[in-house]
């Protein structure tokens, strides 16, 4: 018979009882959402993440910010 290491009978025990702290999170997002742009105001990535962000806004049932901040890619 094999015999497994203390630690390893902890780490199994650990991932069965994991899945359930998932269903402890409540309604996430629970404040608003910021979504970072890396171009200038009125640029076509401004508009899609526009048009993207109040999507999610009303799948999430939470407000989306839509953030220019140019230079932050690149």
């Amino acid at each position: 018979m094999r015999k497994y290491p203390r630690w390893l009978a902890a780490v199994f025990i650990a991932s069965l009882l994991a899945p359930g702290a998932g269903h402890a999170q409540g309604d996430y997002p629970n404040k608003p959402v910021r979504l970072i742009v890396d171009s200038a105001a009125g640029s076509a990535n401004d508009s899609t993440a526009r048009i993207l962000a109040d999507k999610l806004g009303a799948m999430w049932g939470q407000q989306v910010l839509v953030l220019n901040q140019p230079g932050v890619a690149g």
